[in-house]
């Protein structure tokens, strides 16, 4: 052997030999990570003692004998299973990330400093319920019991990272909700967007692409009986780290009557559609406090079941898409303290912000407000001098943009939601959401007793005058808000004809309701698609349920494929494969299965269609803003090709006026291509699944080499943001699947039980069998029962923790 080749084996060997001790090192340090399951542990918190089962799949089960306890063991419980995430919300939340993440993310935390999230907290804490007090401190309590007694046994990102978790506190919980409202929000992108289009076609363009919503699309409500460019990067920024990037970002849920059963009880289902994670948004859990079985989800850091069942009742929800933010273009005058409103000038609010950076010392900066909300159109200038932490505010040209949002509102959403988790009938729950504000939910209900109902909960702002898709003057009163709809004008039905009710973001109710909601409705499809369904026949089993909700037909891509093949008819067709391509689409269900070819045609079609139709009137940076939230640019695309509109088919680039057929055919070719280019010119490979793929990303996987140890994928999947089965993917990246159900849930009131699956697992510690143990079987369509009685899911693989008092 040469000298060379004995070097290089020697360091091959010492290098083999450091990689299996760091495993092994990590293995142990990762298992000893790994929370007890069984056993006895004893608290000075406890009244009683509380039995937590864990059933064969990890889900908990807590039964205890009083609330007390019960929310204790849920704090401590979730806190075994996902510290590390509770931790991350709440510092995403409070501007925090930079301590951990360095300069990285300090666009994301001076982001949230300027929505005042943790202020909104802090305000609502002082005027919560006392039910809400003593629920989350009893949370809170056991969260850091657990902290307390695993300082040496933390999840190994905190190792990785190398800190420590802080006290767990009432505000955290508060946080982690006001977070989730903000995911939620859409308006952060439309207004400044539009304005922005405005500005740069003219208003003839503009009033072409002012999203409509087809007269004969479903509604949730059929009709209405009253009763006796800165801000907008930052946001994409935040979201694109943590996976919000495609379309069809909504949910759906459905449930019919017993009359519409097989069983003879209601069926109730639900799916939101969330970013794909790692762990999963939701943590499945059964709660038993001696006098309520509640099952179903609930969110890492915050008590309380958000979509579930009890003994009695059954609720799912999704979002209204309610347009509950407005922006305004603010005077400030020379001195940058002061602002015009109504011919007077008022003092700013001013508030310093202090941000720790993890290798750069602070940075601080100030957050200015006027009575509406914070000034957001600075949001993400800021410097390091070399030695000295710099920011201030900076306006252009004398104006400033400040933001209203329900979300800075103070409200309970904890009682809320205590009241709906022990709810007994339709008025018990009515009762809960008269105190739910935001974000507005399409709450779907059925009970023990035969009733389905639908209430669209939360506050609901009244406009002095409507402007709804641009900024408004803030100079004046005339566009602030009034007041809110009334909870008993708030779109509700009980028991209606149809004996049926299914939302899918779609519009809510009819052209004859008094007040505006929104104009952000998801494309129609989906709950054309559900209403088709549910009207097809008499009677429904969960089979059927499992079926609708795993569907893949597009009612978008069937009608938007005829237009495609007629922009064909009658013209000479000399490419080989763009022929083949269209023979493919002359032959589809539109079903998005993973081992469709059309399916890909179709959608390498819609991101060029897209592009050709937008990009030349608004330029590169102004288009990807545009598209970057799709459910919008999606369901104006169809308008645009339904109707014809010259306007915006033309490419103002070339000399020639482009019909819309020509721009069509274009963009089919130009998807063809795209596809030839990506799989080859072998069309039998152009599977959907080949190129659609689904990734479950840890926030530390988001880098090399992590990505290895904590994500799980690729996986083939189907569907795509207008089937039943979301699975989105964003426009600027195609094709990845990044957004999906995050849960599958299906209520039968036959059974004493929950049908109830996640995309990975209960644990959010990698090492864990319970980090990825549904992931197969949601991707196979199936589902978990979470029984209600120890008998039923007790047997040899269950563990039982016991947590005691002192003494």
């Amino acid at each position: 052997m040469s000298t060379t080749a004995k070097v290089i084996a020697g360091v091959s060997f010492v290098l083999i030999v450091v990689l299996i001790s760091a495993i092994v090192l990590s293995y142990g340090l990762i298992n000893k990570t790994l929370p007890s399951l069984e056993g006895e542990v004893r608290t000075q918190f406890l009244i009683d003692t509380v039995q937590i089962y864990r059933d064969e799949n990890g889900i908990p089960h807590i039964f205890a004998k009083n609330e007390h306890d019960l929310y204790f063991a849920l704090g401590y419980v979730t806190a075994q299973d996902r510290l590390w995430q509770m931790d991350l919300l709440r510092r995403i939340a409070s501007g925090r990330l930079s301590e951990i993440f360095g300069v990285q993310t300090l666009e994301i935390d001076k982001l949230f400093r300027t929505l005042g999230l943790l202020k909104t907290a802090q305000s609502t804490q002082k005027n919560l319920s006392g039910k809400s007090i003593e629920i989350l401190k009893s949370y809170s309590d056991g969260v850091n019991f657990f902290i307390g007694t695993h300082k040496d046994k933390l999840p190994i990102e905190f190792k990785l990272l190398n800190y420590e978790p802080d006290e767990w506190t009432i505000v955290d919980c508060l946080l982690i909700t006001r977070l989730i409202a903000w995911q939620l929000n859409f308006s952060w992108w439309a207004e400044p967007v539009f304005s922005e289009i405005l500005s740069r076609v003219g208003v003839e363009k503009f009033k072409s692409i002012i999203p409509e919503y087809p007269d004969d699309a479903p509604v949730i409500i059929k009709k209405f009986l009253p009763p006796t460019g800165k801000f907008v990067d930052a946001n994409v920024k935040f979201r694109e780290m943590f996976g919000m990037v495609a379309d069809g970002l909504g949910s759906n849920s459905w449930v019919v009557s017993g009359e519409k059963s097989e069983t003879g009880k209601p069926l109730l289902a639900n799916d939101p559609h969330l970013p794909f994670s790692l762990p999963s948004i939701w943590y499945q859990v059964h709660l038993n406090d001696g006098e309520f079985d509640i099952a179903g989800v609930s969110i890492p850091g915050t008590p309380g079941i958000v979509i579930g069942r009890n003994n009695y009742i059954a609720w799912g929800l999704t979002n209204v898409m309610l347009d509950d933010t407005d922006f305004y273009i603010e005077t400030i005058d020379s001195t940058g303290t002061k602002y015009l409103y109504n011919g007077n000038w008022f003092e700013l609010d001013v508030r310093e912000e202090v941000v720790k950076v993890k290798g750069k010392g602070e940075y601080r900066f100030k957050v200015l407000s006027t009575h509406r909300g914070p000034i957001i159109s600075d949001v993400y200038e800021f410097s390091f001098s070399e030695y000295i932490p710099k920011a201030d505010a900076k306006f252009i040209a004398s104006q400033a943009v400040s933001m209203r949002w329900t979300g800075n509102m103070i409200s309970d959403e904890v009682f809320a939601f205590y009241k709906i988790n022990h709810a007994r009938n339709w008025s018990d729950f009515k009762t809960g959401l008269k105190f739910f504000a935001v974000p507005a939910q399409n709450f779907i209900y059925a009970d023990i007793y035969g009733n389905i109902g639908y209430y669209c909960a939360g506050k609901i702002p009244i406009r002095e005058n409507l402007n709804p898709i641009i900024l408004n003057p803030g100079d004046t009163d005339n566009f602030d808000w009034v007041g809110f709809i009334p909870f008993n004008e708030q779109p509700s039905v009980f028991n209606p004809s149809e004996k049926f009710i299914a939302t899918a973001n779609n519009k809510i109710v009819g052209g004859n309701y008094p007040y505006y909601i929104s104009y952000l409705w998801e494309p129609e499809s989906r709950a054309m698609r559900i209403s088709e369904i549910l009207t097809s026949k008499e009677k429904f089993s969960v089979d059927d349920f499992k079926k609708l909700q795993l569907d893949y037909f597009s009612h978008y891509a069937k009608e938007m494929t005829q237009y495609i093949i007629n922009a064909f008819n009658g013209v000479e067709v000399k490419d080989a494969f763009v022929a083949n391509g269209i023979n493919y689409l002359k032959e589809w269900n539109f079903n998005f299965g993973r081992d469709d070819i059309a399916t890909s045609i179709f959608n390498s079609f819609l991101i060029h269609m897209m592009r050709n139709t937008f990009e030349d009137e608004l330029g590169e940076e102004l288009y990807k803003r545009f598209v970057f939230y799709s459910g919008i640019p999606v369901r104006i695309l169809k308008q645009l090709i339904v109707n014809n509109d010259s306007l915006w088919f033309d490419d103002v680039k070339t000399t020639i006026v482009e019909s819309r057929d020509e721009i069509i055919r274009k963009s089919f070719a130009d998807g063809i291509d795209y596809l030839r280019n990506l799989l080859g010119d072998d069309m039998n490979e152009w599977r959907w699944g080949k190129i659609h793929q689904l990734k479950l990303v840890h926030p530390l996987g988001l880098k090399s080499p992590f990505d290895k140890v904590f994500n799980l994928g690729p996986f083939e999947v189907g569907g795509a943001g207008t089937t039943v089965n979301n699975a989105g993917f964003s426009l600027l990246k195609p094709f990845d699947c990044v957004l999906g159900p995050s849960m599958r849930q299906i209520v039968d009131f036959s059974e004493n039980l929950l049908y109830s699956i996640i995309p990975a697992g209960p644990s959010g510690q990698i090492m864990s069998k319970f980090y990825d143990s549904q992931t197969k079987i949601y991707l196979n369509g199936g589902y978990l029962k979470i029984y209600f009685e120890v008998e039923k899911f007790r047997n040899e693989k269950t563990k039982i923790l016991y947590l005691l008092p002192e003494g």
